[in-house]
């Protein structure tokens, strides 16, 4: 049974196994003996191959985004009828982060900042 449990099954998460993963990894840390399996056991018809994969996809995902690779969300122009205007918003919410802005694109987070972040 363990050998099947490494096997891979269906490639596709939905949004609700991918909360039920996002759970599993706050509670099971990366202290945690077998954390995998215990990850996978909260997941049902995910195998220890399955999150695995998807954490390193996390991983991946993470990375692009602090090091710039993924674009920001275009919206509507300032001429829309909400008046939103995306420029101005980016700037300011960049303007707001104050220390963060120390932060360096491309460095990635510590894994406290990853669980706190989860």
């Amino acid at each position: 049974q363990e050998m099947m449990s490494l096997q891979s099954s269906s490639s596709s998460w939905t949004k609700e196994e991918n909360k039920m993963f996002e759970r599993a990894l706050a509670i099971y840390g990366e202290d945690s003996p077998d954390r995998w399996f215990k990850v996978a056991s909260m997941i049902p018809g995910k195998t220890v191959l399955d999150v695995m994969k998807q954490y390193s996809k996390l991983e991946e995902d993470v990375f692009n985004i602090e090091a710039g690779r993924v674009p920001i969300p275009g919206y509507p122009a300032a001429s829309s009828p909400s008046g939103f205007d995306s420029d101005t918003c980016r700037k300011r919410s960049n303007g707001a982060r104050g220390s963060d802005q120390d932060r360096k694109k491309g460095v990635p987070w510590t894994e406290e900042e990853h669980r706190r972040f989860l």
